[in-house]
């Protein structure tokens, strides 16, 4: 083992982990609080603040809220699991530490993170103040090391990968020891983020076969079952894309979902993940695959007996229903004044602002009685850029029925988006958001990311939070023919 792995195995955590070190992660939460004020606001500020909740098994991805006239703001949610790392967004991130029940304050200088000054910006108050407060600065530098070097080299053997790991985790070893005013638990918690930050970029590996990705995933430099790498929002993301690749080498699980036989995909993920050892990380995998399966197909509880029994923390079955049900029901969500969309018209391809109010009302005004597939995406996004390459076969399919193909692009600059609509013009109806307009669109309507696709049906009700993508033809043919059978 090497001797910083070894360092993060004998830290004596104490009493600040204690809501994840001593066992197997609970999904019941306990009424959590996030709030605040901005201060040194400008006219041309974020006036959207977004709280990113990112734990593994909840419900709700993403909260924002419009801040008020004196630059308050504040969340509770009953989502929060188990102790790790969220995100504040106000203009730029702001990254902290919370458990289940915690209250905590933030106060955030606009005009010192407007000149990037990120920890000098934030005061925390509440729970883990201290904690925080340690985290802050040492996240700043050290995420600023860790951008400051190049991609790993991912064209080469996987000793070789391994190797690379390991010499920029020395390195950030002896950074992080160097931080004599933060304590041992803020110093562990930065080598685990910066671990699988790394891990991150092997999304880009591709050994010989999926059996070689898998043990890659699986090394134990990553540790999959211990579970106090759940602290950083990034493991989970590790976790799932490890099972993923899992259950990818068994292929009628593949072949399962496209011919919709979703019971038989569900138990044959079953049988490949509780193959790993009893953990709360085997419960992550689990957890998402399921979740996935669940959007498609409601009845996953009711018909797959063997979930009662698959999670090592008996109350995920009991969430895992009450999704169920929830999805059963068709999405369903408030409306939600948004102002800052733009329209490109096709006419001449000026741009007009959409009035302030509900977008959906909007469009099922603009487009009454037609089937609606939207495209969500982002102009530096590649794969959103890879799928729009079979978009025109889709259009082609529909191009003499009543489906309108609205495209809507979040989170990218206006000139950005504007040089995409001159330089490769996107088929269909065009609308660009702002910041404000993307994080509030984000949130309300449950994104997890791009692309994402939508489908709303003739009476303007959302029909798929999860529509198939264009790459995937026939079975996202046969989602609209449904909806104009309707």
């Amino acid at each position: 083992m090497n001797n910083w792995l070894k360092k993060i195995s004998i830290v004596v955590v104490g009493i600040f982990w204690a809501g994840i070190s001593c066992g197997i992660v609970s999904a019941r939460g306990g009424r959590t609080v996030v709030a605040g004020e901005v201060i040194g606001r400008s006219a041309t500020d974020p006036a959207i603040v977004m709280w990113y909740l990112d734990d593994p098994f909840g419900s709700t991805e993403q909260l924002a809220q419009r801040l008020a006239a004196d630059g308050s703001f504040r969340f509770e949610t009953e989502e929060i699991t188990h102790l790790h790392d969220v995100s504040i967004v106000i203009g730029r991130s702001v990254r902290f530490l919370i458990a289940p029940g915690d209250s905590i304050h933030l106060t955030i200088d606009a005009d010192r993170m407007r000149r990037g000054e990120v920890a000098e910006a934030v005061r925390f108050g509440g729970d883990r103040a201290k904690e925080n407060a340690e985290l802050i600065v040492c996240q700043e530098k050290m995420i600023r090391l860790q951008n400051d070097e190049p991609l790993l080299d991912l064209a080469t053997t996987p000793d070789n990968v391994f190797r690379q790991i390991r010499e920029r985790m020395a390195r950030y070893e002896d950074s992080l020891n160097r931080f004599a005013s933060v304590g041992p638990e803020i110093r562990d918690f930065m080598r685990r983020e910066l671990l699988f930050n790394l891990a991150n970029s092997l999304l880009a590996y591709e050994p010989r076969n999926p059996a070689a990705r898998v043990k890659l995933l699986g090394d134990s430099i990553f540790g999959i079952h211990d579970e106090a790498n759940l602290r950083t929002m990034m493991f989970p993301y590790h976790l799932n894309f490890y099972a993923d690749t899992r259950t990818a080498i068994d292929t009628t699980i593949l072949a399962a979902i496209r011919d919709e036989d979703y019971a038989l995909a569900a138990r044959k993920t079953v049988g490949v993940l509780t193959e790993e050892p009893a953990t709360g990380c085997r419960d992550v995998m689990l957890w998402g695959s399921m979740i996935a399966l669940a959007e498609q197909w409601p009845a996953l509880c009711d018909s797959v007996a063997e979930l009662r029994t698959a999670f090592v923390d008996p109350t995920l079955y009991e969430r895992l229903q009450m999704q169920c049900r929830t999805f059963a029901k068709g999405p369903s969500f408030p409306e939600t004044p948004i102002t800052g969309i733009h329209y490109l018209t096709p006419a001449d391809s000026t741009v007009e602002a959409v009035p302030e109010g509900d977008f959906f009302a909007y469009l099922a005004a603009k487009y009454p009685n037609r089937v609606l597939y939207i495209d969500v995406y982002a102009t530096w996004c590649a794969p959103c850029r890879a799928e729009m390459k079979y978009a025109p076969m889709l259009h082609e399919t529909f191009s003499e029925q009543e489906v309108v193909f609205v495209n809507l692009c979040l989170a990218s600059p206006f000139d950005h988006w504007r040089r995409l609509m001159t330089q490769n013009p996107i088929e269909g109806e065009n609308y660009w958001f702002d910041p404000d307009a993307t994080n509030l669109f984000r949130a309300t309507y449950r994104l997890s990311g791009y692309p994402t696709y939508l489908l709303v049906d003739r009476q303007g009700s959302f029909s798929s939070l999860q529509a198939g993508r264009p790459s995937e033809m026939e079975y996202t043919i046969r989602q609209i023919n449904t909806l104009l059978g309707q």
